[in-house]
């Protein structure tokens, strides 16, 4: 009867601290700004503020505002949502200088925001979720090298989601949307209006160019890849496409169309 008893006594201590979550708050400058940022009189004044009070579990939720936040990274296994549920209420700026999302927790969701002028991405996701989002204009410097100026998603989940705007010149991949990882999903996406510069790309042996998306591992399904334009462009020792490119993984129920494959030599 002893041991029963401690036991239960250990479970009832300890089922509080398992189950509690706190709910943060963010409102774009906020004079009032006070830690742990639990009310919206006391909201953080930028997101990474309120990120950095968590604890696993916790949910930040962002306030519309008519003025960028500034960018930020999520390494813990949180919620950072906007607070309407609408991702034009809430922006993200990356000023074509800096990655705006940055996600490396499996256990992570960011959702209902746009991540807008990310350089050299809008979302660099290495685990966890996101969804009802937007990606728009990402702008790798030129000649920078790498994938995905829009959303690089190695092995996390992207989930209906707008991908749009994005451009890239010399030695990029990928332009929209790169997917690698067997753990990689891509769900619902609209990945549209994405565009290649009017540069050459040239002895770039090996090098499989994809202006929509391209695929290097896990599913995208249930997605539109449409629009998207590769200008006037030079390629030699490359192979290159307009929409999607599936080098492994899998395309599952979406629609390509309309994507521009520009004047090549």
């Amino acid at each position: 009867m002893k041991i029963q008893f401690f036991a239960s006594a250990v479970l009832l201590v300890l089922a509080p601290a398992c189950l509690s979550a706190t709910e943060r708050f963010v409102v774009k400058g906020n004079p009032g700004a006070a830690t742990p940022y639990e009310s919206l009189a006391t909201a953080a004044a930028e997101i990474q503020a309120a990120i950095n009070a968590c604890s696993d579990g916790d949910v930040v939720t962002v306030a519309a505002t008519n003025t960028a936040y500034a960018p930020f990274t999520v390494n813990k296994g949180i919620t950072v949502r906007g607070a309407t549920g609408n991702f034009a209420d809430v922006v993200v700026d990356g000023a074509s200088a800096s990655t705006c999302v940055t996600i490396s927790s499996a256990a992570a969701t960011v959702a209902s925001l746009t991540a807008k002028l990310g350089q050299p991405r809008c979302f660099h996701v290495t685990g966890g979720t996101v969804t009802n989002c937007h990606a728009t204009l990402g702008n790798p410097n030129h000649n920078e090298g790498g994938s995905g100026s829009g959303i690089y998603n190695d092995g996390g989940k992207i989930i209906a989601t707008v991908i749009d705007g994005c451009k890239a010149g010399d030695r990029y991949q990928s332009i929209g949307y790169y997917q690698k990882g067997e753990a990689a999903i891509g769900d619902r996406l609209v990945i549209t209006n994405n565009a290649a510069y009017q540069r050459t790309y040239l002895n770039l042996t090996g090098y499989n160019i994809a202006v929509g998306a391209l695929i290097e591992g896990g599913i995208l399904r249930n997605s539109v890849i449409a629009g998207n334009d590769s200008k006037t462009v030079s390629f030699s020792t490359i192979k290159g496409v307009a929409g999607v490119r599936v080098n492994t993984g899998r395309l599952i129920n979406c629609t390509v169309y309309n994507n521009l494959f520009g004047t090549c030599s």
